[in-house]
């Protein structure tokens, strides 16, 4: 079964939250879906989504979800 995954971080990447998640969904026999813009395993933010202008978590969580459509359909 296709996952996604989104972690917000206050101060800090979120890469190793993301991380985490992915080992725990492969546990689960799931199948992460990735993105090709960084953090490629999921939706990742520091702070207050709408002004991370580095990870653009916004963005990345709409592509998310059509490439979860899309691995489900």
């Amino acid at each position: 079964m296709p996952c996604g995954f989104v972690a917000v971080s206050g101060q800090d990447t979120p890469t190793p939250v993301l991380e985490r998640l992915q080992e725990f969904a492969l546990g689960l026999r799931m199948k992460p879906v990735l993105l090709k813009s960084h953090p490629n395993l999921g939706v990742g933010c520091i702070g207050d989504p709408e002004k991370d202008r580095y990870l653009r978590p916004l963005k990345n969580a709409e592509t998310l979800g059509k490439l979860l459509v899309e691995a489900i359909t």
